[in-house]
């Protein structure tokens, strides 16, 4: 059923949808398609059973016929081996015994015939074409060897005759022939019933099977309908629509992807909402601020304030040129050439950015540890996510707080950056929030036109990593930011934990 409902779909498809009425002309299709199976297999079926039964029943004949010669001669072989030969009137006797005492079964007939002429048969009411005077009758009568054969007789109710005739020797000369015959109408006649029934029972069978295939159908393809009914009914401002969980199984699978696929699209346009109100937001001030200064440029001839104007004009482009480039760089993250992967020495790393980050303000930087591994990493990024992890403690901090770097390679295999401060920490209500777009939490020496994305770059950063980044945090007794990189077969150089750097 499924690979032809399969082949169905794509003709309807074409980007969109499949209409109401399309599940119904499927199951009409697969009513069609099964119908013409199941009639080709019957038509196939009937004649093959009765072709098998015919020739069963002519090999069951002629076993018949073999039985009934043997049982003849078994009955017979005591009075011709005898050392004194049987006279004829003992030998018809013990022949016509043997018709007595030995029954034939239906539509079989046995028949004496002493001394060439007919003298008695079982049962006694033989067929036209083998009464005495007969054709058939008088070849027999005239037999003087074993013979077998078959007539084809034009009387429906005798059909085919089979028959084998055994002569019985006495002295060298042909006394007696017994002859073993059966007539095939009668059991032709149960074939024919039995195909009838038979016919019968298949057309039968036939009705219910598409009867049930057309209710199964129904069941099978209900799901598929209310995917394509909840799909149609999605639009931008309608994304709730969701498939209720109602089995086990493929369908079960599929319900549970798309229903997951929908919270992933609903969650992403929600997002990008969001990100573009927020984004208008963030440039709509140096819009409006470069517009005033512009304003103002043309109303005011003094020259030292036209330089002054066109100064903050050029510091409001340089924010919008900084936020649009924060920004691009948050959208680049979600592609797969985003990072440029190759082996990263931990420890040299670490000591690079610690003395690139001790120049960003005057605090107590400090040098924990360093993780003598190498791991798999884009060194520009991991460079920019610390950067901006020490750049965010330097505006959460005086000039007397500390400011603590360092790597290690933990037991489990995953390797740990960090960058810590004693600094004025960060709320418990407001963790959550410290790592989406455009969020801004107060602080001592924050710059003004800060944009908030800073966190949410490092965030981004760690993701394609595959990472993942630690928060703790607690008022006025600082905060430690801590990137984790999952074990990727790391390689320990040696066992080397250096002495804190001196403060700076």
């Amino acid at each position: 059923m499924l690979p032809y409902l399969y082949c169905s779909i794509p003709y309807t498809l074409e980007g969109h949808m499949p209409q109401a009425g399309f599940f119904g002309e499927v199951r009409t299709r697969l009513l069609v398609f099964y119908a013409v199976m199941l009639s080709v297999l019957i038509g196939l079926t009937v004649p093959l059973s009765k072709h098998l039964l015919l020739l069963e029943l002519h090999q069951r004949e002629q076993t018949s016929l073999g039985e009934s010669i043997q049982d003849f001669e078994h009955y017979m072989r005591p009075l011709l081996t005898a050392e004194a030969a049987p006279s004829s009137p003992e030998l018809a006797g013990h022949m016509k015994s043997f018709l007595t005492k030995i029954l034939p079964e239906d539509d079989t007939f046995f028949i004496l015939i002493i001394n060439g002429e007919f003298q008695r048969s079982s049962p006694v009411a033989l067929p036209h074409p083998m009464r005495p005077g007969s054709v058939l009758m008088r070849q027999w009568e005239a037999t003087t060897k074993l013979a077998s054969g078959k007539v084809d007789e034009a009387d429906p109710e005798v059909g085919t005759i089979l028959y084998s005739a055994v002569p019985v020797e006495v002295d060298g000369r042909v006394q007696a022939v017994f002859v073993a015959a059966r007539t095939t109408a009668g059991e032709l006649a149960e074939v024919g019933d039995f195909t009838s029934i038979l016919v019968q029972i298949v057309v039968g069978i036939l009705i219910t099977s598409l009867l049930f295939l057309w209710i199964l159908s129904k069941a099978v393809l209900a799901p598929l309908q209310l995917l394509a009914s909840t799909t149609r009914s999605i639009t931008a401002t309608n994304l709730k629509q969701r498939l209720p969980v109602t089995g086990r199984g493929e369908l079960g699978d599929i319900t549970l992807s798309f229903n997951a696929m929908m919270d992933r699209l609903e969650a992403l346009i929600i997002s990008q909402k969001e990100f573009i109100q927020d984004a208008g937001h963030e440039l709509r001030t140096p819009i409006t601020v470069i517009r005033g200064n512009i304003e103002l440029l043309l109303q005011d001839d003094d020259e030292e304030a036209r330089r002054e104007t066109v100064r903050l004009v050029l510091d409001e482009v340089d924010r919008i040129a900084r936020l649009v480039a924060e920004l691009s760089l948050l959208a680049q993250s979600q592609r797969p050439e985003f990072l440029v992967l190759s082996d990263l020495d931990v420890n040299r790393f670490t000591q690079d950015i610690y003395q690139k980050a001790r120049i960003l303000a005057p605090r107590r930087w400090s040098l924990a540890c360093t993780a003598q591994t190498i791991m798999e990493a884009d060194e520009q990024r991991l460079t920019q996510c610390m950067m901006n992890l020490a750049l965010n403690a330097t505006q959460h901090t005086s000039e007397s707080d500390r400011i603590e770097l360092g790597s290690s390679l933990a037991a489990d295999g995953s390797i740990r950056l960090w960058v810590s401060d004693s600094g004025e920490g960060i709320p418990e209500r407001i963790q959550p929030q410290v790592f989406k777009r455009f969020f801004k939490g107060r602080s001592r020496t924050q710059a003004e036109h800060h944009s908030g994305l800073g966190l949410s770059i490092v965030r981004a950063i760690v993701n394609a990593h595959h990472g993942r980044i630690e928060l703790l945090s607690q008022p006025n007794r600082g905060t430690t930011f801590t990137l984790i990189f999952p074990a990727r077969q790391p390689v320990l150089l040696r066992d080397f934990s250096p002495e804190p750097w001196p403060a700076s």
